[in-house]
């Protein structure tokens, strides 16, 4: 089912000017959880209970993240929480939040998709959906709703380019 070009034109205003800053993919990245399992010879690895998981300006929080890992490249990352959030803060733009109840990432696409109850926001802009898919090096977003339910945006238009509030006069 394609999205009507109205709408994939109010998703792009959502997310605003792109500053191509993306995800450094070769900076380290930090994980933190009650327990992790490392296996060099399948590179697999499994993080269970309060994972906080940052690189970059990235950073993803849940209960469970499988990483498959490859000559030190992440090929891909599974996990979920109730609720799984992620925030990416990157230097000249909005952070961008995200909630869902699990996420899958790819390596090669750059693709972070957040599957189940899924809330993105962005400012005062917010996307609501069954599944998004998130390009962190384009900063792209395509959102899917469920069976028998739409997508929902808020989209306010002045708070696109605004970066903080202005005080009022005295």
């Amino acid at each position: 089912m394609r999205a009507p070009l109205a709408f994939v034109l109010c998703v792009a205003a959502l997310l605003g000017p792109c500053t191509a800053v993306a995800v450094d993919m070769a900076q380290p990245v930090s994980i933190r959880a009650d327990s992790i399992q490392l296996n060099q010879r399948t590179g697999i690895s499994t993080y269970t209970g309060h994972v906080h998981l940052v690189q970059a300006g990235m950073t993803i929080r849940a209960q469970h993240i499988e990483v498959v890992s490859a000559h030190g490249h992440v090929l891909s990352m599974h996990g979920y929480g109730n609720p799984l959030r992620m925030e990416d803060a990157q230097p000249g733009r909005l952070p961008i939040f995200g909630r869902a109840l699990r996420m899958a990432y790819s390596g090669a696409n750059e693709e972070l998709t957040l599957i189940g109850h899924v809330h993105f926001r962005q400012g005062a802009n917010s996307l609501q959906g069954h599944m998004i898919h998130y390009y962190t090096a384009t900063q792209r977003v395509v959102a899917i709703g469920a069976p028998g339910h739409r997508v929902s945006a808020v989209i306010v238009p002045h708070t696109l380019h605004s970066k903080s509030p202005k005080s009022p006069k005295s």
